[in-house]
């Protein structure tokens, strides 16, 4: 009897823990940074807008902002081509496209993303 019990303990135990590894290989996932061009400083709070590219047409899928480090992730994320668009207050807009996420290459980390001011800071 208490071998049956442990029998059933550990099946359980294999299913629960296959059926989470399956599932976290469901989904992709995009993380990065962004700085600014004219130094290191990292860009806080930047909007970021992700687009799933199809062959007619492009969706917005989510968006997100960077966080008091300048990082980002996007996560559970299909399968397919991306492109995501950067925007700040004051800095031009940043696109970088081609982005691909299948089994093979669940999870891309970008390069630090620069960012360019637009005009210089005013003086007080």
């Amino acid at each position: 009897m208490k071998s049956t019990h442990q029998l059933c303990l550990l099946t359980t135990l294999i299913l629960t823990f296959t059926t989470f590894t399956a599932a976290a290989q469901e989904s992709g996932r995009i993380t990065g940074k962004v700085s600014k061009s004219q130094s290191e400083e990292t860009v806080q709070f930047a909007n970021i807008l992700l687009q799933k590219v199809n062959a007619d047409k492009q969706k917005r899928i989510k968006g997100t902002t960077t966080n008091a480090k300048g990082r980002f992730r996007m996560q559970n994320l299909d399968w397919g081509q991306y492109r995501l668009i950067f925007s700040y207050t004051g800095y031009s807009s940043r696109e970088i496209s081609g982005i691909k996420l299948s089994p093979g290459n669940p999870e891309v980390t970008l390069d630090t993303v620069t960012m360019r001011a637009t005009a210089e800071d005013l003086e007080a």
